[in-house]
């Protein structure tokens, strides 16, 4: 299967430009060589999670997977709503949206909304940086190390990026968020 954005270009050249060979990078993120190199030639798709540890190892904002060119537009940058690229999780239950025009995001800076089926929950390791959720719509527990927090619609939080943490969706709505993050180091 053959994807339609060219996500392997762009794998590579990430790799290319820190001088890092296949087996290199699939040791530090736990694939199989041949599985990197068959997304650097798009013979196949990554699941989302591991996009995200690709972003994470190549400290890239996800969004430039799917980066398009726009048209300048004078000092602004409008990102129109027709424009916005999502990307969705292997499992189909999470989906995630630039906030911004992602063409001009700093790449230790990410805003992104955030749409969570019911009954999930994501783990995350700690990195350097800071975070900040606003909760749109439903409810979510977030725990930090081992403190847990209860977010309703209109509740907002503010972390450190250094501490293990896992949000889930509580209720059986789904969850919304805007999600903020800020990476140092």
């Amino acid at each position: 299967m053959t994807t339609s954005i060219d996500i392997g270009s762009k794998l590579k050249r990430f790799r290319g430009e820190r001088g890092l060979t296949l087996e290199q990078v699939a040791r530090e993120l736990g694939i199989a060589p041949s599985y990197l190199s068959r997304l650097e030639r798009n013979i196949c798709s990554p699941a989302l999670e591991t996009l995200y540890d690709l972003a994470r190892f190549y400290r890239v904002e996800i969004a430039r997977f799917f980066r398009k060119e726009w048209v300048e537009e004078g000092a602004g940058r409008v990102l129109r709503a027709g424009e916005r690229s999502s990307f969705l999780s292997r499992n189909g239950k999470i989906r995630t949206r630039p906030f911004a025009h992602i063409k001009y995001q700093d790449p230790s800076f990410e805003v992104y909304t955030v749409e969570q089926a019911p009954g999930i929950t994501r783990r995350y390791r700690p990195s350097a940086g800071e975070g900040f959720i606003l909760v749109q719509s439903g409810m979510m527990e977030m725990t930090i190390s081992s403190e847990q927090y209860i977010l309703r619609s209109g509740d907002s939080i503010y972390f450190s990026l250094k501490e293990p943490r896992s949000f889930a969706t509580k209720g059986k709505r789904g969850l919304k968020m805007m999600v903020a993050i800020q990476r140092s180091g």
